[in-house]
């Protein structure tokens, strides 16, 4: 993710919101499949009571990743959404309008580029180069005045 100099490009950075958001959907379908498996287990019962001890260890330890797996996705769900907003704050505060609206839905919207020329009513070409220009506009006002400081 780091560039040998230290720094992170700005498609690097900005990059990072699908990141959180792929994290948190994974985090979420982990926990899913976690419940099945409760689920499951619980709905195998046959109607004979032996080792329930052992059946309520698995239980136990099934609820408890659950909930260690339901703390952690808070955690990165806030991380996304003050992450996000940091990111569209920076974005919002870049003085040329179409570099704004282009990095906006590029990066906080994920659309593709296609999707993005199409909207703005540009060629595909078109959009990928103003794409460029904008990363390079948005790296030299935020990113390079922090390593500055």
């Amino acid at each position: 993710m780091q560039e040998e100099s230290g720094k992170m490009t700005a498609q690097e950075y900005l990059g990072q919101v699908e990141q959180k958001i792929i994290a948190v959907k994974n985090m979420n379908s982990g926990i899913n499949n976690l419940r099945e498996v409760l689920v499951s287990i619980g709905g195998m019962d046959s109607g004979e009571r032996v080792q329930t001890s052992r059946d309520n260890d698995k239980f136990r330890s099934i609820f408890a990743r659950i909930d260690e797996k339901e703390r952690i996705m808070d955690e990165k769900s806030k991380e996304l959404i003050e992450f996000t907003a940091k990111v569209e704050n920076e974005i919002c505060s870049m003085e040329n309008p179409q570099y704004m609206t282009l990095l906006h839905k590029k990066y906080v919207l994920l659309e593709p580029l296609k999707q993005i020329a199409s909207e703005m009513n540009f060629t595909y070409r078109y959009v990928a180069k103003m794409h460029g220009y904008a990363l390079q506009e948005f790296e030299k006002q935020f990113l390079m005045s922090e390593s500055s400081c």
